[in-house]
């Protein structure tokens, strides 16, 4: 009877969880369209708190992993963000056809952070453009700069407007949300539909931050990502050409490929059936897991964020399987990938931390 408390409690966590990486809803405001560069969806505070209160009543066998991984990684990247502080990671520069855009400075690995900065105008659908104008006034007059050097993909007459600035430049708070938080600095990163790069918001904290995904040569371009990248290529590029008023050339979009946009697709198509499978066929979304990381392995996506859910996806489906000592691997690596994707203070962090604790 626990059990079956539990995996009904489980299937509802899975539900809870929509699909990553996903633009804000559209605004039907007909002033701003609010096309905000995506900001990936979290593991989930709801999914992961409601999962809790199911394995609560679990048999203890079958509850949380043991203190054997605790503190796993937090070292590495507590260090590493210390990075930004002890030399520059990046600069912006001149890129042809790109305008400005961020290059790294030296090496970067996966999960170090790259830049942190709080958000300076948000736009969303409880104030207009009068209360953008207001926030804009109250700002120092470097600041306004910044925001004023930014570029308008909807110019009109070859003149800039703040909310043409802020429509082009800034980042969804989350992906429920229409609201939009604009940061100059972080606007500087372009996008890829393979970026090497994940931007984060921690709402705790009130900050914006990039992480690099993956090993990061010394001149190399930092990209994160605009939209959905696990559309298949012309749906990316429709949705980055209406949103942002650009045509996509990075290598991705480049050299068209049906392989890739198969891959892609697949990607979405596990996202939304894992759901369910929780009650299902636990074992079957165990193998949509490990079929998912294959293939961003295979399309070189580096989405740690995406791993990150899937992880805690296999977890959930392992403790329904009541494979416990696998459940404890997905968990271990959950967090793992969040601390890659998020850095050790973002609550999903906070919350699998616990997890790997209990």
């Amino acid at each position: 009877q626990a059990l079956s408390a539990t995996a009904h409690g489980c299937a509802m966590a899975l539900r809870a969880v929509a699909p990553l990486g996903a633009p804000a809803a559209p605004s039907s405001s007909p002033t701003i369209a609010r096309p905000w560069r995506a900001v990936r969806r979290s593991c989930q505070s709801s999914a992961i708190a409601a999962f809790a209160l199911a394995a609560s009543s679990a048999p203890k066998s079958l509850r949380h992993p043991g203190p054997k991984h605790r503190g796993r990684g937090q070292a590495t990247v507590a260090t590493r963000r210390c990075a930004e502080l002890d030399a520059p990671s990046y600069k912006v520069v001149p890129l042809e056809g790109r305008g400005l855009g961020a290059v790294a400075t030296r090496k970067l690995q996966p999960g170090e952070l790259i830049i942190t900065e709080t958000p300076v105008l948000a736009y969303g659908d409880d104030f207009g453009p009068a209360e953008l104008e207001r926030q804009f006034s109250a700002l120092d007059e470097e600041t306004r700069e910044s925001v004023l050097a930014l570029h308008d993909s909807y110019m009109l007459d070859g003149e800039k407007s703040l909310e043409g600035i802020v429509r082009t430049n800034s980042y969804a708070r989350n992906s429920d949300s229409a609201d939009g938080l604009l940061c100059p600095r972080c606007s500087r990163f372009n996008h890829s539909c393979s970026p090497n790069c994940e931007q984060s918001y921690n709402e705790e904290a009130s900050e914006m931050r990039i992480y690099a995904s993956s090993e990061i040569e010394a001149g190399t371009e930092l990209c994160v990502f605009y939209t959905e990248v696990r559309q298949p290529r012309a749906e990316r590029l429709q949705a980055l050409q209406a949103s942002f008023g650009f045509v996509c050339r990075c290598d991705a979009c480049s050299a068209p490929s049906r392989e890739s946009d198969d891959r892609r697709r697949r990607l979405l198509e596990i996202d939304e059936q894992v759901a369910a499978m929780a009650a299902e066929d636990p074992e079957r979304g165990i193998d949509m897991m490990h079929e998912m990381f294959q293939l961003l392995d295979k399309e070189g996506l580096h989405l740690n964020f995406v791993r990150k859910r899937g992880c805690f996806n296999a977890y959930q489906l392992s403790f329904l399987c009541g494979k416990k000592s696998e459940a404890t691997d997905w968990v271990v690596k959950a967090y793992e990938f969040s601390m890659l994707s998020h850095g050790p203070l973002h609550p999903d962090t906070v919350t699998l931390a616990s997890y790997v604790k209990d």
